[in-house]
């Protein structure tokens, strides 16, 4: 404290020498800064005089003292003494010495830099110091040749490591040479092909469609992500025309097909609609690309203003799609007649976007309904379907509801007393009562999901003895929610009582207690949230089946590194428990030095650092810890992101890793 109180202009230059070791970094800024005050010519005499010194510690000295010289470097050139003192430290043992020395070559003579830079192309081995190497060398020379330095360089290194790879692609920016690096593109390596596209995201180049069809996958994606997000307008037509060529796989990464379909929706014209249609109607779509583009044509005239995908603020105008609804329609039977249909939630869900598109687009009339509800050599997802837009025009009648009954289909026969207690008949309420207390566990969830979709009125004694059963705590912890959620939105009033104890003991988001969270999900569900939801839990984690990011733990078998409750604590409150090796720790020693890092590994004897740059392992042992300061998750608390069944559905698909 007394050092940081006191002015050092008036030190002598052995004393502020000696601070540019001191291990508290603020002593070690205040004579840096002291130091650089004065003038230029005696400023980088003491400087150089730091670099030269041997004893301890001479990184922390050496580092200070260089990045003093960049201080005097960003006013003026540095001397030629000054050049041949970092080119010597580019001897150095200390990768982090040779990384700073290398970025201060940018501030003295370019020629003597770039002669020391381009060999160091060649000989560096550390890819953090490397970096530096390629990021100076694009500041001190603007030309073709430094391109071809640098991707020669970075790709005799690889670009497995991410951050080296950044690096190389902020170097190709800095240097400034566009069509030097879009040669690059039509290369037989992958690498190189990436690491251009990568940097012409860097200028916004609509040159990057070229690799929109490309064979490497990581190349594709990089050349769609960058026509898409940034975006670049005037590629987004031939992003949008990609999709005549998509065919449906499980296999395509959502992030390629999502954006090159949203691409076609932003657009919005007439054309690109059709080309959804027709993408819909001639490929093999799975579930979540059929959800999505029926999703697009089901926003398309009234598109909500935020980004589909990055979900920015974007909006787009209104837009007509009334010439193409014939279209429209006979895509809707295809779909409903498909037989890749199946029990699954996802196909619910999809029934769902169809439903509502029919009732949006008015595309059946009430003849139409009942013909196809009453059909029976249609399948059963287009008379359940047709079932629901004819409820939803006219109320088919007792007689109609007693026919149904019979069906081969339980959703439809379900479906069937719901109408037939609506018109009337009591034994239908008591058969739906038994039903609910003593059917399947199956059985009782589909009545539920029914009952809450219906539009109906119904008698809130329907399901007293099920809320009766749940107070009591005999209901089943896996249709606890669905409950709950029918008498919030059906019920509130007539069970006010009920709803109100209940809420007071949950111990859950959304006034849902935990057990409800954490049992009777869909996984299928949970795994499309998973990779589609605004979320973007994608973006950081990945598991054993989805490639994403690596920001976050990867998700590959933590069912059986935490329990149910333990995934939901994860979720809503992610710095209950930081995963080892994320989030960041501080360090502060006795001695005053601090040190940040990811934490690796801790027991009683010593605590384990990973630098988060150079990726190189820093131990410590526990009593030389002053303290220990742990630093908030990179993930933020879901409660505001995801809803209560989106945290369900997503832990039981998380029960499934």
């Amino acid at each position: 404290q007394a050092l940081l109180a006191r002015s050092l202009n008036n030190a002598r230059a052995e004393e502020l020498v000696s601070l540019l070791g001191h291990p508290d970094q603020r002593v070690r800024r205040k004579s840096q800064f002291s130091i650089a005050e004065k003038p230029a010519a005696d400023a980088e005499s003491i400087f150089i005089q730091a670099l030269s010194i041997s004893q301890e510690p001479t990184t922390l000295r050496r580092i200070q003292a260089i990045w003093g010289l960049k201080q005097i470097g960003r006013r003026r050139s540095l001397s030629d003494e000054v050049a041949r003192k970092l080119i010597t430290l580019l001897k150095s043992d200390s990768p982090e010495i040779r990384y700073h020395a290398y970025s201060a070559l940018e501030f003295v003579d370019g020629g003597k830099a770039f002669l020391a830079l381009k060999q160091a192309t060649a000989n560096e081995k550390n890819l953090r110091a490397l970096s530096a190497v390629l990021r100076t060398l694009a500041k001190v020379a603007h030309n073709s040749d430094v391109t071809k330095l640098i991707f020669q360089s970075a790709l005799q290194r690889g670009l497995d490591d991410p951050w080296f790879r950044q690096s190389a692609v902020t170097a190709l920016a800095e240097a400034g040479q566009i069509d030097a690096v879009h040669s690059y593109l039509s290369s037989d390596e992958d690498s190189a092909r990436l690491l251009a596209a990568l940097a012409l995201r860097q200028f916004g180049d609509p040159r990057l469609g070229e690799t929109a069809r490309d064979t490497n996958e990581l190349v594709k994606l990089a050349s769609i992500r960058a026509i898409h997000d940034l975006p670049i307008t005037s590629a987004l037509p031939a992003l949008a025309e990609q999709l005549s060529y998509l065919d449906g796989s499980s296999t395509t990464s959502p992030l390629i097909w999502r954006r090159i379909l949203n691409a076609a929706y932003r657009l919005g014209t007439e054309k690109e609609a059709q080309r959804i249609v027709d993408w819909i109607t001639t490929k093999n779509l799975t579930h979540d690309q059929q959800i999505e583009a029926w999703q697009c044509l089901l926003d398309w005239e009234q598109p909500s203003p935020f980004d589909r995908i990055t979900w920015q603020y974007s909006p787009l105008p209104t837009r007509s799609i009334n010439r193409l609804l014939p279209a429209i329609k006979k895509a809707v039977s295809l779909t409903l007649m498909s037989p890749s249909f199946d029990n699954s939630a996802l196909t619910e869900d999809l029934l769902t976007v169809l439903q509502t598109v029919i009732s949006k687009y008015s595309l059946f009339s009430i003849e139409e309904a009942t013909e196809l509800t009453t059909n029976s050599s249609n399948n059963a997802n287009l008379r359940r379907a047709s079932l629901t837009i004819l409820e939803s025009l006219v109320n088919p009648g007792l007689a109609f509801y007693d026919k149904l009954g019979a069906d081969e289909d339980p959703k439809i026969r379900i479906k069937a007393l719901i109408g037939a207690m609506a018109n009337g008949r009591s034994s239908a309420k008591a058969t739906l009562q038994h039903q609910l207390s003593d059917a399947p566990l199956s059985r009782r969830r589909d009545i539920l999901q029914e009952l809450r979709q219906t539009d109906f009125p119904m008698d809130p004694d329907l399901v007293r003895p099920a809320a009766q059963q749940l107070l009591k705590e005999q209901w089943p912890s896996s249709l606890e929610y669905e409950l709950i959620d029918l008498c919030r939105t059906k019920f509130a009033e007539a069970y006010n009582d009920t709803l109100t104890d209940y809420q007071a003991k949950a111990d859950g988001p959304g006034g849902y207690s935990k057990r409800a969270l954490i049992n009777g999900g869909d996984p299928d569900r949970g795994q499309h949230y998973f990779r589609f939801h605004a979320a973007q839990c994608l973006r950081c984690h990945s598991s054993k089946d989805i490639t994403g990011g690596l920001a976050g733990p990867n998700l590959t078998a933590i069912s059986q590194r935490l329990s149910p409750m333990q995934i939901l604590t994860e979720i809503m409150d992610p710095n209950a428990r930081l995963a080892p090796g994320y989030g960041t720790t501080q360090v502060r020693l006795k001695t005053g030095a601090t040190w940040d890092g990811r934490l690796i590994s801790s027991n009683e004897q010593e605590l384990i650092l990973q630098d988060p740059e150079d990726m190189s392992e820093m131990a410590f042992q526990q009593s030389e810890i002053a303290e220990l300061e742990q630093a908030v998750s990179g993930m933020p608390e879901m409660r505001e992101q995801l809803q209560p069944h989106e945290v369900r559905d997503i832990i039981a698909w998380l029960r499934t890793q």
